[in-house]
Order: structure tokens, then C-alpha cells, then sequence
């Protein structure tokens, strides 16, 4: 039979185990926590670090879209005047300033005496609707595609060149400062560079092209009137038998 000496040293003994237990249990958990604190600290840079990379990330974005917005915008505007002037100044199909930039040359001439430099060159194509039957529409439209080119690239860019299409299949063409021996040398290029063009076609025109000095014509209606008159009939090429029949 147990005592009450042994039992109360058995319930001591039992006393002290659970309280090194629970002193290990306390440490234990202390050190848990400095573990999940750390471990918080960690997420928390990590997150930072990561926000800091995804900020300096959108922010560069942002600045590239409105970089190139930017410079679009400025190209945009640069243009405006091309865009304009190709939407209500420039013939779609030729590629030349419309008809309505031809009223606008000869107005601003009008009534004005011209210098004896004055140049007026006339040309009228004249087979057009044959043209169309023989070739069909697109063939001919490319063809006029690349005959206003060739007066584009011949005349356009002189400092005083004026290359227009009035349509109907005729175009103008003027010179402020040109004497008549030099417009004659420059069309009789353009018909070889014409009939270098468009070789598989024939398309019939007439060519006309005055000086005001020579021609005694200081005036813009009387030099296009002269022009007209002085129009004589080329070709880019001859018309086969075949094409001959047809037309």
C-alpha cells in the first residue's frame, strides 16, 4: 500500500515534468513566432521589391505609348498639308492637281500682265473612249496613272512648274520662267519618255506649248487660247492592223 509520503512525492514528480513541458512549450512557441515574424518581414520586402519592378515597368510603357503617340501625332501634323492637298488639290487617278487647281492657277493670273517667261503646254488625249473598248478600263486607267507620273516627275518639281489634269483626258501645264526653244526641247523628251512608257498601248494625243514672249501673248486666257491653236497630234506608238481595224 502506497504511503502518503510516495504519493505526494509521485504527484511533485508528475508537477515538475509538465512544468519543463511547459516551459519548452512556452520557448518553442517564442521561437515560432521570431520564425513567422522574420518570415513576414521577407514577404513583405519581397512584395516591396517586386511593386518597385512592376512600377518602374508600367512607367516605362506609359512613356513609350506616349512617346510614340507623340511622335505620330507630329508626323501626323507634318503631313497635314500633303494629306490635304492629296484629298482636295490632287487627282486621284493621275496623280496631277485637279481641276479645281487649275481654275485656281489661271484665276491668280488673271487680269495680270505675264513676263515674257510664261510658258503654256497643252495636252489633249484623244482616243480615250477607243482606248477603253480595245484595252478595257483598268488597262486604260493605269496607263493615265503612269502618263500623268511622267509629267509629274518631268515638270512638277521646278520651282515654278504647275502640272494639273482639267479631266476629259486633258492636262496643262505652265512655266514662269522658260524661253520657247527650251519648252520645245523639253517636249520633244517628253514624247520619247511617253513613247518609252507606254509601249503596248496606243493612246493618241495632241501637244501644244507657247511662249508668252514669243507668241505675244501677255495675258493667261490669251496664252491658253494660244496653246490650244498650237496643239499637233503624237502618239506612243503606232496602231497595229489589228488595233487599226477596231478604232
Amino acid at each position: 500500500m502506497v504511503t502518503n509520503e510516495e504519493a505526494e512525492a509521485e504527484i511533485r514528480a508528475i508537477l515538475d515534468k509538465m512544468n519543463n513541458l511547459y516551459d519548452i512549450v512556452t520557448l518553442t512557441n517564442a521561437e515560432y513566432n521570431e520564425y513567422l515574424g522574420a518570415q513576414a518581414i521577407r514577404v513583405l520586402s519581397s512584395v516591396s521589391v517586386s511593386s518597385s519592378i512592376n512600377m518602374n515597368l508600367y512607367m516605362t510603357i506609359i512613356a513609350v505609348f506616349f512617346l510614340l503617340i507623340g511622335c505620330g501625332g507630329a508626323i501626323l501634323l507634318g503631313r497635314a498639308g500633303d494629306i490635304l492637298e492629296y484629298l482636295f488639290l490632287k487627282d486621284r487617278l493621275t496623280g496631277c492637281m485637279n481641276r479645281s487647281s487649275c481654275d485656281k492657277y489661271i484665276e491668280k493670273w488673271q487680269g495680270k500682265p505675264l513676263s515674257t517667261g510664261m510658258c503654256c503646254v497643252n495636252i489633249q488625249i484623244t482616243n480615250q473612249r477607243d482606248m477603253n473598248s480595245i484595252y478595257g478600263r483598268d488597262q486604260v486607267d493605269q496607263a493615265m496613272r503612269e502618263f500623268g507620273r511622267v509629267l509629274r516627275e518631268l515638270f512638277e518639281n521646278r520651282k515654278d512648274g504647275f502640272v494639273g489634269y482639267n479631266g476629259s483626258g486633258q492636262f496643262w501645264i505652265f512655266f514662269e520662267k522658260e524661253t520657247q526653244e527650251t519648252i520645245g526641247q523639253e517636249m520633244e523628251r517628253l514624247v520619247l519618255v511617253l513613247a518609252h512608257t507606254l509601249p503596248d498601248i496606243v493612246l493618241e494625243y495632241q501637244l501644244g506649248a507657247v511662249n508668252a514672249g514669243d507668241a505675244e501673248e501677255f495675258y493667261i486666257r490669251g496664252l491658253i487660247s494660244r496653246a490650244v491653236k498650237e496643239r499637233r497630234p503624237y502618239a506612243t506608238k503606232e496602231p497595229s492592223k489589228d488595233e487599226g481595224q477596231q478604232t
